[in-house]
């Protein structure tokens, strides 16, 4: 697993990034996955990292 990062900086627990950011893992964007709820959900189409963001902008869980 490929650790997200955000404008260079490594993401974790916590983090405030901002509802209009999209992290980028294994050298990629990773995609907004739409789900029914408030928060922002990206997933790595290389090694399937999901990074979730709350609707405050905080990094909410990295899995």
């Amino acid at each position: 697993m490929d650790t997200p990062t955000l404008h260079g900086l490594e993401l974790s627990h916590g983090d405030h990034v901002g509802t209009d950011a999209q992290p980028r893992c294994c050298a990629q964007d990773m995609t907004l996955n739409p789900l029914m709820s408030d928060d922002l959900t990206f997933k790595c189409g290389s090694c399937s990292t999901v990074v979730v963001i709350d609707n405050q902008g905080l990094v909410f869980d990295i899995r």
